[in-house]
């Protein structure tokens, strides 16, 4: 039965001290009540937490140890997060302004209720909308992860369906974690199961709060499916404590959409049709046995993007992708943009040679990402179908395998960046962008990085997708056997070698890069290197064959994929990547005697 683990430190943290001045309880009341106060990290504002030790021990007792934990913005001052003892484990809270002065109603300590600390929330998908996954918190650390123990285990269950096909269910979620916008404030982590269940969770326990079902569709045809988050959004407009303050959001197996209250799991009843909006609103006419939303809504500013997946087995009659936007508060359809276009006009139909009637697929099946001062959401796009075949649709196909930036209120196109022209290596863009600041020359700058399947690193400027590190046009194989193919020459490489994160090229012969643990081990693979007819020499970008096996590296699964994707540490400009050298053996065959894919 799948379960969901969490660790939990060994160290002790206590809850703050509460506030005995009822002034400076109402004064953060008020300055604390916006729920779009910033969290800001820069080290000049950090050491300003630091130079008012002295300030705070003249006015107040005390101050046997003084460490700033994190801060956010509110307003023109400063709300920092102060360890001042060691034993027992005690944080106060401080105001300061821009000057580095103490504010003048601080009079002690107040508790988390006063003033919602966003930094100890984990609200999207990779915690920032633009899917950063840092966090400033340090309890747990280099120092202390060794001494990690398991708090808790919890088991969502089975299926509605039968036993015999929950094997299939992937259990793919990454839980948020939100305050849940009632007057007590409570912390809760949420999930989803793949059947589409909302679970909240008490985070310390395990211990579950609530659990929705009003998703779950037992459709006869399901043989498998997965469920990788939900989403929320706080309604500025409506007081703490009523129905849907904070709403959750997550699509059904049947292609609804639907919201549901945080704090109580209950139906947001002014929600599109009591709850439920049907996505089949923006796409009236697809195959809907070929799509399906596994990835959590991108939330940016009070809109809903969402993207589709859809499976490669629909062939050359698969739907075109659409990335459909909704209201946050009424789910009313706002727009959509198609990533194959459709419109004569649209610039994009250039790169079409025969138009687009026979083209489909490219969608947008990983998660997006955006920026809520741009007001900008950031759409990775796939392949067009056929992923392995492009006779179809000759030319380097605008907007598939690329980053597209979306404005959101109308879904009109701000820039885009191809990243594969005229793919046929399946090589969909399937990490998330992240969005964040950088510094570089002395400057920050907000960029996206863009993690690919190739292992290539590609950082542009998140306004105009300008490269940021350079990217050339450089030559790649030509040759094809499908007769009526036309390969794109070049492919964009980024110039700068630490953005290039895999292998792409690989020579399997004796001496070269094939080995095995044993003289017979590496026998045994010349033999069948030998035997099967494989070109044991692979490169990056070489188009598969008819004739014969080809190595592909990296492979499908290689470089940065799906849930490793890439982190950014904006105090430091420092990017995380998870990679992997991963081969594929591919070799074309008519669809009636072979798949379409082999591992090696």
């Amino acid at each position: 039965m799948p379960a969901f683990v969490f660790l939990m430190s060994y160290l002790y943290i206590a809850t703050c001290n509460a506030g005995d001045g009822v002034s400076f309880k109402n004064y953060m009341n008020k300055i604390c009540g916006s729920e779009y106060y910033r969290m800001e990290d820069f080290s000049d504002v950090m050491n300003m937490c630091k130079s008012v030790k002295n300030k705070y021990r003249d006015r107040y007792d005390n101050v046997s140890k003084w460490k700033c934990k994190y801060f956010v913005k509110s307003g023109e001052d400063y709300v920092m997060k102060v360890k001042v003892e060691s034993k027992p484990a005690n944080f106060i809270h401080i105001l300061v302004d821009q000057k580095g002065n103490l504010v003048n109603l601080q009079n002690g300590s107040f508790t988390r209720n006063d003033c919602v600390q966003l930094s100890e929330h984990w609200e999207h998908y990779g915690n920032t909308v633009g899917g950063t996954r840092y966090s400033p918190l340090d309890e747990i650390n280099v120092n202390n992860v060794r001494n990690l123990t398991l708090a808790w285990t919890f088991r969502y269950g089975p299926s509605p369906w039968r036993y015999e096909v929950d094997n299939k269910h992937k259990d793919q979620e990454a839980p948020i974690m939100v305050e849940d916008g009632s007057e007590e404030r409570n912390d809760l982590l949420i999930l989803c199961t793949p059947w589409r269940s909302i679970v909240a969770l008490n985070p310390t326990t395990g211990v579950e709060v609530w659990r929705n079902n009003d998703g779950v569709s037992i459709l006869s045809n399901v043989s498998g499916t997965t469920c990788r988050g939900v989403s929320s959004w706080v309604d500025p407009l409506k007081p703490r404590g009523t129905l849907c303050k904070r709403s959750i959001y997550l699509t059904s197996v049947d292609v609804r959409l639907f919201a549901v209250d945080a704090a109580t799991g209950k139906i947001c009843s002014d929600f599109g049709n009591k709850g439920f909006v049907s996505l089949a609103v923006a796409t009236p006419d697809a195959r809907f046995e070929c799509i399906e939303y596994l990835q959590p809504p991108a939330v940016v500013r009070d809109v809903l993007i969402l993207g589709q997946a859809i499976w490669d087995g629909c062939g050359t009659n698969t739907p075109k992708g659409v990335v459909p936007a909704f209201d946050a508060r009424t789910g009313e359809f706002m727009w959509k943009f198609m990533i194959v276009p459709e419109d004569p006009y649209d610039p994009a139909m250039k790169t079409y040679r025969n138009g687009t009637e026979a083209v489909g697929a490219g969608n947008a099946w990983a998660t997006m990402s955006g920026d809520d001062d741009l007001g900008l959401v950031y759409v990775p796009t796939s392949s067009a179908s056929l992923d392995l075949l492009g006779i179809y649709r000759i030319g380097d196909g605008h907007y598939c395998d690329s980053v597209v930036a979306l404005n959101v209120s109308d879904g009109k196109v701000v820039w885009f960046r191809q990243l594969i022209h005229h793919d046929v290596f399946d090589y969909d863009i399937n990490a998330q962008p992240v969005v964040g600041e950088i510094t570089r020359d002395g400057k920050k700058r907000k960029v996206v990085l863009q993690g690919t399947k190739m292992g290539f690193l590609y950082v542009l400027d998140a306004k105009t997708g300008e490269p940021v590190f350079d990217i050339e046009e450089q030559p790649v194989p030509t040759f094809s056997e499908l007769p009526g193919e036309i390969l794109s020459p070049t492919q964009p490489f980024p110039m700068d070698d630490f953005l290039k994160l895999t292998k792409t090229s690989i020579d399997l012969r004796s001496g070269k890069d094939l080995w095995g643990r044993t003289s017979d081990q590496e026998q045994a693979c010349v033999d069948f290197i030998n035997s099967s007819g494989i070109d044991p020499i692979g490169k990056i970008f070489t188009a598969t064959l008819i004739s014969r096996p080809t190595i592909m590296i990296p492979g499908v699964l290689g470089g940065m994929n799906m849930g490793g994707s890439v982190a950014l540490d904006p105090t430091r400009s420092i990017a995380v990547a998870a990679t992997q050298n991963f081969i594929m053996m591919r070799q074309l065959f008519p669809n009636t005697q072979h798949s379409q894919h082999g591992v090696i």
